[in-house]
């Protein structure tokens, strides 16, 4: 069953934004590519590589 009950939506926010907060920028991700980083890490960098990516287009166009 149900572990806590709340008694506002504003509780129910506190404890998502807590949980979203640990699951991107806390725990390492085992997946393939990730590489031991945490979801938020591995969102930055592929930014980056899409930025240097369309950078290089750019110069060889």
């Amino acid at each position: 069953g149900r572990e806590k009950w709340y008694e506002s939506v504003e509780e129910m926010q506190e404890d998502l934004d807590s949980y979203l907060n640990h699951y991107n920028r806390e725990r390492t991700h085992q997946g393939r590519g990730m590489n031991g980083r945490v979801p938020y890490q591995a969102f930055l960098d592929g930014i980056v590589n899409d930025e240097a990516e369309a950078e290089t287009i750019e110069e060889a166009a």
